[in-house]
């Protein structure tokens, strides 16, 4: 991962913006996880992993739903990792957490009937070793799940800030590049590299924003992702003002409609020599 996505989820503050801003304003009937969750297979699955677990909310739907006995959640994130221990202990759910990374060669027997990687695998720059270790973590007959965006999703809407933003700092350099960054529209090509057969299922969404706060809101959540690591408060602040004027004028009428399309990737079959 790169300085900017780790220092991205330190904490959790950030991330459960988005998180929120996605359950508030979601156009969509029901919400993104539950629709991911009601995608999984049930059958045969007994351990289960969940890589870039963030603060646990998929694997204690996983959990709750009665998908597998045993749950596992690995993140980068020390922050994250104490989050979703406290988040699963009051629930009452007995999920296990650990602080890892999806480039960590995995050692011993361990192995996991169904293993997911949501939305997390276009922050990884070597997207053949990380799939590779995932191989080698799936048992016999498993299934590897990988959810990510369309690279529409949030178009152009998020785009006058990308543009604006490297206007003032050009020497942000997005890595990896977008057209190599996971996607919806690429996935296929990484993956067929290491499993036999993969599934595309699909979910067009939007957000619907009475008035352009919230927007500006999860717009500013990417601090981390898009700033320079070594910006100050003084350049943030003119960044975040340019922020809330472009979203204000992305509005222009009752309501704000910004399209989001994601899905995932159900593969089965893993080579685990890649």
């Amino acid at each position: 991962m790169s300085r900017s996505v780790k220092a991205a989820y330190e904490t959790a503050d950030d991330y459960e913006v988005r998180a929120r801003t996605h359950e508030l304003y979601s156009a969509a009937e029901g919400s993104y996880p539950e629709w991911l969750v009601a995608q999984l297979p049930r059958e045969g699955v007994r351990a289960v992993l969940d890589l870039g677990c963030g603060t646990g909310g998929i694997l204690r739907l996983i959990a709750g739903a009665g998908i597998g006995e045993r749950w596992v959640g690995v993140d980068q994130s020390e922050g994250m990792v104490q989050k979703a221990q406290a988040l699963a202990q009051d629930a009452g759910l007995a999920v296990e957490f650990r602080q890892g990374d999806i480039l960590d060669r995995p050692g011993g027997e361990e192995r996991f009937d169904l293993i997911c990687a949501c939305h997390m695998l276009y922050h990884v720059a070597d997207l053949d070793a990380a799939l590779l270790n995932c191989t080698r973590l799936l048992a016999p007959g498993g299934t590897f799940v990988a959810t990510t965006n369309s690279r529409d999703t949030m178009e152009p809407y998020f785009n006058d800030v990308r543009l604006a933003l490297t206007e003032r700092f050009p020497q942000i350099a997005i890595e990896p590049s977008p057209d190599r960054r996971f996607s919806l529209e690429n996935g296929a090509e990484f993956l067929l590299r290491h499993f036999e057969r993969i599934e595309l299922r699909v979910r067009r969404d939007a957000f619907r924003f009475p008035d352009p706060a919230p927007w500006a809101a999860y717009l500013k959540s990417c601090r981390q992702l898009m700033m320079p690591q070594d910006h100050t408060d003084e350049e943030w602040a003119e960044v975040s003002a340019m922020i809330d004027r472009i979203a204000q004028g992305q509005f222009t009428g009752d309501e704000l409609i910004v399209p989001k399309v994601a899905g995932m990737f159900l593969c089965t079959g893993a080579c685990e020599e890649g």
